[in-house]
C-alpha cells in the first residue's frame, strides 16, 4: 500500500509502549523528527492499559513484548476503542497470532521512513 499524501502528524497524541529505555528514546526522537505532536511512553502492559483507559490517543506504537508480557491486551483495548496502532517487534512476524497479522508491523530495527509508512497505513481510512 502506498500513501501518496501522508497525513500531518503535528496534532497527534501518540502512545508508545516500549520497555527498552534506549529504544523508547530513539522512537521518541524519530517521532519528533517526523513532526509528531505529543508522545507518551509507557513500559509495561498494566501502565499501557491504564493510559488507554484514562487518556485520549490518536495512535499507538506497540512493542510486542513488554517486560516479559505480550501486548495483546493493550491491542484488544485499542481495537475496541477504534484507536489505530502499529506493532513493532524483533520477533518473526509469523509468530504473531493470526488475529493481529493484518495490522501494520515494523520489524526492529527500523528507520524513520519505515515508521512513517507504518503510521500512514495505520491512519489510512478503511
Amino acid at each position: 500500500m502506498r500513501i501518496t499524501n501522508p497525513l500531518p502528524l503535528d496534532d497527534l497524541h501518540i502512545l508508545v509502549c516500549e520497555d527498552e529505555g534506549i529504544a523508547a528514546i530513539a522512537l521518541d526522537d524519530q517521532l519528533a523528527a517526523l513532526g509528531c505532536g505529543s508522545v507518551d511512553v509507557v513500559r509495561d502492559v498494566p501502565g499501557a492499559l491504564a493510559m488507554v483507559t484514562s487518556m485520549h490517543f490518536d495512535l499507538a506504537l506497540l512493542d510486542v513484548g513488554l517486560g516479559g508480557d505480550v501486548v495483546w491486551p493493550v491491542a484488544e483495548l485499542l481495537d475496541r476503542n477504534r484507536i489505530p496502532f502499529v506493532f513493532a517487534t524483533g520477533r518473526d512476524p509469523r509468530d504473531l497470532p493470526e488475529r493481529w497479522r493484518t495490522y501494520p508491523l515494523l520489524a526492529k530495527p527500523f528507520w524513520a521512513e519505515q515508521l512513517r509508512r507504518a503510521i500512514d497505513r495505520a491512519l489510512a481510512p478503511t
